[in-house]
């Protein structure tokens, strides 16, 4: 937990700097930014996939595990259907986000 905590404290700045303080294009009503174009930019790179991918893939490790040691911590010890919550969220969030750049990256001829 402690490991998959660093890269998630190190993922969360660099995901909310590119996507959210990202660069502004320019277009006929002057400089505005677009999300659309800047995620297809940035999903070609195949290092920025793979750092993304592997990056969601932790968080996912750490929700796993996180979920149901957060309700433990509260007094919910051994709860199956908090356990299973926590891993039904845990694929399906890091499954989700891990599926755009894929997508983008390998049908670039689609988009």
């Amino acid at each position: 937990m402690h490991l998959s905590g660093i890269i998630v404290l190190i993922f969360v700045p660099l995901h909310i700097k590119t996507f959210k303080y990202g660069p502004f294009y320019s277009n006929t009503n002057g400089e505005m930014r677009d999300l659309h174009r800047l995620v297809l930019e940035i999903f070609q790179s195949p290092g920025y996939v793979a750092w993304y991918v592997l990056c969601m893939v932790v968080i996912g490790f750490h929700l796993w595990h996180g979920f149901s040691s957060a309700f433990e911590s509260l007094g919910f010890a051994h709860r199956k259907i908090i356990t299973r919550t926590g891993h039904v969220l845990a694929v399906t969030i890091a499954g989700g986000f891990s599926l755009l750049p894929l997508v983008i990256f390998f049908c670039k001829g689609a988009l």
